[in-house]
This record gives structure tokens, C-alpha cells and sequence, in this order.
């Protein structure tokens, strides 16, 4: 075999391991991209549900104990008139506590602290001097309370709802108690344990002092959980969600919200591993779904290899380059003489642009709000970096809905995400196509507009205003309305749209205090914003 003959064939294995060098490369940085973006989108997907979820159990739990008390309450009103009738008490009491089986056990005590009746009789405390920490409590504020955890003289870990009895002149009889077994079956127990999901993720009842009034191992019941900062927040009345680590040095992904009545906290959380054992899971799909095409491309290019040299290794040295943009542009100029480079140049081409399409597609799901699709504050800043290159003015819009606390507390979050729907969707409606519409944050908004005098943006920011004023949502009595901050950027040395952003921001803060629903433009030069 001649020199020649060798160094044709070594040519060709070795254009061969390029080709497969190269689409392994790119191969390897699109895995990597999707293994980021999902990730990310995974951790913050399992803490927003973790939030929505245990803002659920929160409201459940509220309206149980609501009804829970005003039974308690209707029971001391009829008791007022029969606390001298042992044989009405007796009955009472077994209608109380079958009537909704909300309790475990039901007492009527009088102000000498001793017991007229109770349910169930097995009890045995009819005509027993009580001495509980919550009888205790219940005598000494003669008022309707809710006890913290205590151990009742039987040995139950529980919880008591009473209310007092009052005779028609005011003299009070005693009270009427309902105790919730915290370690044994009952609606209050049925409530919390409908947590059903199968990812590891579970949930727990914190009171105000930090104790745990359920929990899925029941063993730890009535157990003080310090130094945990999603206790911490819940405990203090906040609603939100956190990367922790919980009491046992495991990582979790948490969510909280409060029920309000009592202090008590609800926790939901799941395993940070859990959620990288299916981002692993994930992955594999991804790879088994594109092996076949790699697999299938490798084909093509030893088959291609055979017969070709220079193309060959030009498209397979473009191949292998990282940026795909490049790749592609490379290509685009390579010159495919005969018919079999033309059809592997064009097959490459495809399957670059399949692979841009897909990262852009993953990199779009990464720059905007998924309940609005509007631009997040990533997508925001992209924005802005682009505008400030091509544009000689901009004028900044900082949108805030008013009073949007009193919305959620009064009709819940997913009421709260209509209206931030509702207005995203006038937003895009009343923006022109050019316009770059933002979520912030919460129910915060920002509405850039290129090459846009302080006068447009004003009209447009008082049409916005306007639609919303008079937009009706169902389920709300409440006029939803919205406060705007105007600002103007001009390109000069040393300025930036995020100046001028915070200048909107300062002519936004300007009309809350001005009493809302309004538009106030920010005057005043971006030297003077930090």
C-alpha cells in the first residue's frame, strides 16, 4: 500500500473522531444548560407549591376552628339556661360531641371548677374537681380561648376550645370546653394528614412557643423545635418559602404559612435531595430521548467520512465549537462541491438549529414570570442591557397594585393571582408591540418604553390606570387600583436606566403616600439616585 493510500485512510479516522468530537461537545453543553435551567426551575416550582400548599392547610384549618368555636359558643348561650338541669347537661354534651365529631371530648364545668358534665362518660370526670392546665386557663380569663398543647389528667397531649357561660345578669357560671386529641384521631388530625404527595415531602403544625402540635412521626409530638428559621417567619406571622436546614442537618425546601387565630404555623417540605433524585431522573430521559439522533448522526458521519476530506473536516472542526452561533455561521460558508456535503451540510445545520431552539426555549422559560409570561427581573435585565446599546431615550413605568395584602388576607392567594394576572394581561393590552412589559416581584410591575418622551409614558401609564379602575373581577367587592411612578432616561456619560428606574420607584412610593391611585412623575436629575 503507498504512502498515499495510508494517509488517505489515517485522514479519514481521524476526520471521523473530530466529527464525533464535536457533536459530542455540543451534545455535553446542551445537557449541561438544561441540567442548570431545571434545576433551577425545579427548586423554585417545589417551593412555590410547598407555599401555595401549606397556605391551603392554613385556611382549612382556620375554618375548621372557626366552626369549632362557634359550636362551642352556641352550646355555653343554651347552657345559660340549664346549668342547674343535670339530666339537659348529660345531653347536652353527647350532642356536642357527636354533632360534628370536631371534638374528642366534651365538658361543661362550672366556676368552682368542677365538672357537671362530660363526654364521652368513660371519661369518668362528671362531678370531678378539674384541674387541667386548660380549665385553669379557661376559669381564670373567663373568655373564649383556644389552650396551648397540654397533658389532660387522662395522659392526652391536646389542645381545649372553650367559651364562657354567662347568667342573663352577668354572673359567670363557668364554661363550656371542647378538647382536640393531638396524638389520636380526629378532624383536626384528618386535616393535616390529607398531605398525600409521594415525593418525601411532608408537612408539620408548629404552636406560637414552637411546639409541635403534629408531625408525620407522632412520637416527636409536644417536641420545642428551635433555631429553624422557617418556625422562625411562620411563627411571626409570615407566609412565604426558604432553602433550610431542618433540626436533623437535612436539607429542605420549604414552605409556611401562619393560621392567623391561633399563632400555630404550617410547615411543608420536601427533601432537597428528593428533588435532584428527579432532575437525575430528568436527565436520563433527556439523554435516552436524544441518543437515538446522536447514535444516528455518528452513522452519517463515518458513512460521509468514507468519501469525503475537506468539507468533511470543516463541518466537523465547526461542529465542535461551543458557541452554536458560530458553528452555524461557519458552516453557512463552507463550500459543499458535491451532492454528499451538500446534504450533511444542510442535515447539520437543522440539528443546530434544533439545539439553539431548544436552549433559547429553555433560556426564554429562565427570563419570564410563569403566571404572567411576562419578563422577570432576569428577563428585565437583558432587556435593559439591549435598550441602553440602541436607544437615545427611554421612559420607565414602576406599577404597584394598592392595598394587594388586604386582597390576599381577605380573599386568599389564588384570588391575589388573579388580580396580578388581571393586570399583567391590561398591561400587554394597553403597551404597544415594541414596549417591554415587567413583573418585579410580587405585585410589583415595570413597563419600559424605548424611545418614548416623559408625555407618551404619562398617558399611557394613566390609560393603564384607568383600565384597571374599571375592571371588574369576580369574587371581589374591593375596587382593584393601581399606583404609577413615571421616570425619563436620557442617554448621557454616567447615567443608566437602572437609576432612573429607581427614580420611578421613588415617584411610585410618591403616589401611595399621596393616597393611591394615581400617576406622579419622578422630576429631578439620576445624578442625585445612589
Amino acid at each position: 500500500m503507498s504512502t498515499s493510500s495510508l494517509f488517505r485512510l489515517n485522514l479519514r479516522r481521524l476526520i471521523l473522531l473530530l466529527a464525533i468530537f464535536g457533536v459530542v461537545v455540543t451534545l455535553l453543553n446542551v445537557l449541561l444548560a438544561s441540567y442548570k435551567v431545571q434545576k433551577e426551575l425545579l427548586i423554585e416550582n417545589t417551593l412555590e407549591s410547598n407555599r401555595v400548599y401549606s397556605a391551603k392547610i392554613a385556611t382549612n384549618i382556620e375554618d375548621f376552628l372557626l366552626a369549632a368555636r362557634q359550636q362551642i359558643q352556641y352550646s355555653a348561650k343554651l347552657t345559660t339556661n340549664h346549668i342547674e338541669d343535670e339530666s339537659w347537661l348529660d345531653g347536652e354534651v353527647q350532642r356536642l360531641a357527636q354533632q360534628t365529631r370536631s371534638y374528642n371530648s366534651v365538658v361543661i364545668v362550672n366556676a368552682n371548677s368542677r365538672v357537671l358534665a362530660a363526654s364521652p362518660e368513660t371519661l369518668q370526670l362528671k362531678g370531678k374537681i378539674i384541674e387541667a392546665k386548660g380549665s385553669d386557663e379557661a376559669l381564670a380569663v373567663k373568655k373564649p380561648i383556644i389552650s396551648q398543647p397540654f397533658l389532660s389528667p387522662k395522659g392526652n397531649f391536646i389542645i381545649s376550645i372553650s367559651h364562657p357561660i354567662f347568667s342573663s345578669t352577668g354572673d359567670y357560671l363557668g364554661f363550656v370546653s371542647g378538647a382536640i386529641y393531638l396524638c389520636q384521631d380526629s378532624i383536626l388530625k384528618q386535616l393535616v394528614d390529607e398531605h398525600d404527595y409521594k415525593d418525601g415531602s411532608y408537612l408539620y403544625v408548629v404552636d406560637q412557643n414552637k411546639h409541635l402540635l403534629h408531625h408525620k412521626n407522632p412520637e416527636r409530638i409536644g417536641e420545642v423545635v428551635p433555631n429553624n428559621p422557617a418556625i422562625n417567619a411562620v411563627i411571626q406571622g409570615e407566609t412565604g418559602s426558604s432553602r433550610i436546614v431542618n433540626s436533623k442537618g437535612i436539607e429542605m425546601l420549604a414552605g409556611y404559612a401562619p393560621v392567623m387565630s391561633t399563632g400555630w404555623g404550617i410547615v411543608v417540605q420536601r427533601p432537597e435531595q428528593e428533588v435532584m433524585i428527579l432532575l437525575e431522573e430528568r436527565m436520563q430521559a433527556v439523554l435516552q430521548y436524544t441518543l437515538p439522533y446522536t447514535l444516528g448522526t455518528f452513522f452519517l458521519i463515518w458513512l460521509f467520512a468514507r468519501v469525503i476530506s475537506k468539507p468533511l473536516w470543516q463541518m466537523a472542526n465547526n461542529a465542535k465549537k461551543v458557541n452554536l452561533q458560530e458553528a452555524k455561521s461557519g458552516i453557512v460558508r463552507i463550500k459543499a462541491w458535491y451532492f454528499e456535503a451538500a446534504q450533511l451540510k444542510e442535515s447539520l445545520q437543522e440539528g443546530i438549529s434544533l439545539v439553539q431552539q431548544q436552549i433559547n426555549r429553555l433560556h426564554q422559560d429562565a427570563l419570564t414570570d410563569p403566571m404572567t409570561l411576562l419578563y422577570n427581573r432576569r428577563g428585565m435585565q437583558k432587556q435593559i442591557s439591549q435598550c441602553q446599546g440602541v436607544c437615545d431615550q427611554i421612559s420607565v413605568i414602576a406599577l404597584d397594585i394598592d392595598h394587594f395584602k388586604r386582597i390576599n388576607d381577605s380573599y386568599g392567594h389564588d384570588i391575589g393571582d388573579r388580580v396580578i394576572q388581571t393586570i399583567a394581561s391590561v398591561m400587554k393590552s394597553c403597551s404597544r408591540e415594541h414596549d417591554i412589559v415587567c413583573r418585579s416581584g410580587g405585585e410589583e410591575f415595570i413597563l419600559l418604553l424605548p424611545n418614548t418622551q416623559t408625555e407618551t409614558a404619562l398617558q399611557l401609564a394613566e390609560l393603564i390606570r384607568g383600565r384597571v379602575e374599571n375592571t371588574n373581577l369576580a369574587d371581589i367587592k374591593h375596587k382593584i387600583t393601581i399606583s404609577c411612578g413615571v421616570a425619563y432616561w436620557q442617554k448621557r456619560a454616567g447615567e443608566t436606566v437602572e437609576q432612573v428606574i429607581k427614580l420611578a420607584d421613588i415617584a411610585l412610593y410618591t403616589a401611595k403616600r399621596e393616597g393611591r391611585n394615581r400617576v406622579v412623575q419622578q422630576e429631578g436629575a439620576t445624578d442625585s439616585v445612589p
